[in-house]
């Protein structure tokens, strides 16, 4: 079933962090943003990395694979909420992207809405792009630094090779050498494909689950605050980030196609692997630990404690990033721990 994705223009998706934040959506929104929606028809000439990974890294692309396979509950994106005496529940994962593809929702993430009485996504505000705008602008400590640059923070060599891969985007570091590293990185992880949705209009999918509750009178519920989401990137050492910005910008794919093989696997419902190509693309253990505390870990608890009382009244749905689904630490698992009986559903 497709979901019809008329909503107002908001910003870009992010290459392999595609599943983890949704208020940096909204930092580039133009402020005439059109209502219509882009057409379907719209290709992008990208390519999953998955075969070159395996042609050129076997044994890593091997290492890739046992990770993902280790990841529990990793290949389902739909899960039904029970518990004695209560109607069901629903949890749904979502990507952040505008592609059509991802509007062809599963069956029952489809006729969810017409089983529950509150819809819960990340944050309410999906659709008030300008008051998502006025909160980053409020803080702006969380996305720039204060006293130094980002040249400041790197030896001569490797300040250098930075300005040198910025310069070949069209970047010179002067203009940027404000921004804290997790900014940056998001900033220049702008997809041409995505870029034209924006361009035509298209909304992404978690604006057209919030939109469909609205407009089935179905009360609409912030799971977390864009403040929130802001303060969970600005957690991760600048030095991490900085490092991890580094090695994105010597990776041999392109957005385009990183977002290319997400959406090949979500579509697979193999979140699993999705979380698994986040490690690989980062190589750093220390990095990538860090990185799924702050973003993905403790977001997780955020969103289950604050679940609880509506799952306790049955007729819930969950719509978040799929990437809080799965492993020992994820949705699935903190509900069950809640004492709700959470099975695949899709």
């Amino acid at each position: 079933m497709v979901f019809n994705p008329t909503l107002p223009d908001m910003a870009k998706v992010l290459g392999t962090f595609a599943f983890h934040i949704i208020v940096l959506l909204f930092l580039l929104v133009p402020a005439n943003a059109s209502p219509t929606s882009a057409p379907d028809t719209m290709k992008c000439p990208a390519s999953s990395v998955l075969p070159r990974m395996k042609a050129s890294q076997p044994e890593r692309y091997r290492t890739f694979l046992k990770e993902a396979r280790s990841i529990r509950n990793g290949r389902h994106i739909v899960w039904k909420i029970e518990r004695k005496g209560l109607k069901p529940s629903w949890l749904f994962g979502t990507i952040h992207t505008r592609d059509p593809r991802v509007f062809t929702l599963p069956p029952n993430a489809f006729n969810a809405f017409d089983k529950v009485d509150a819809v819960l996504v990340e944050i309410k505000e999906l659709l008030q792009p300008t008051s998502i705008k006025l909160e980053v602008w409020k803080h702006p400590e969380l996305a720039m630094l204060q006293d130094s640059r980002l040249d400041n923070l790197l030896p001569p060599e490797e300040t250098v090779e930075l300005a040198t891969s910025l310069k070949q985007r069209g970047l010179p570091l002067d203009l940027v050498a404000r921004m804290r590293p997790w900014y940056l990185t998001f900033n220049l992880g702008t997809l041409t494909c995505e870029t034209r949705l924006i361009r035509a209009g298209r909304g992404f999918l978690d604006q057209s689950i919030a939109q469909k509750a609205l407009d089935k009178k179905i009360t609409l519920v912030g799971l977390e605050t864009p403040l929130e989401q802001l303060q969970a990137f600005a957690r991760v050492p600048d030095a991490f980030m900085l490092e991890a910005l580094r090695r994105s910008l010597t990776l041999p794919y392109s957005n385009d196609d990183q977002l290319e093989t997400e959406i090949d696997l979500y579509k697979a419902h193999d979140i699993g692997k999705i979380i698994a190509l986040g490690d690989f693309f980062l190589a750093d253990q220390a990095i990538a630990q860090s990185y799924t505390q702050y973003v993905v870990t403790d977001r997780n608890k955020i969103m289950a404690e604050r679940a609880k009382p509506y799952l306790d009244k049955g007729r819930a749905m969950i719509a978040v990033g799929a990437a809080h689904l799965p492993g020992d630490e994820g949705l699935v698992e903190l509900l069950r721990k809640q004492g709700f009986t959470v099975t695949a559903a899709d």
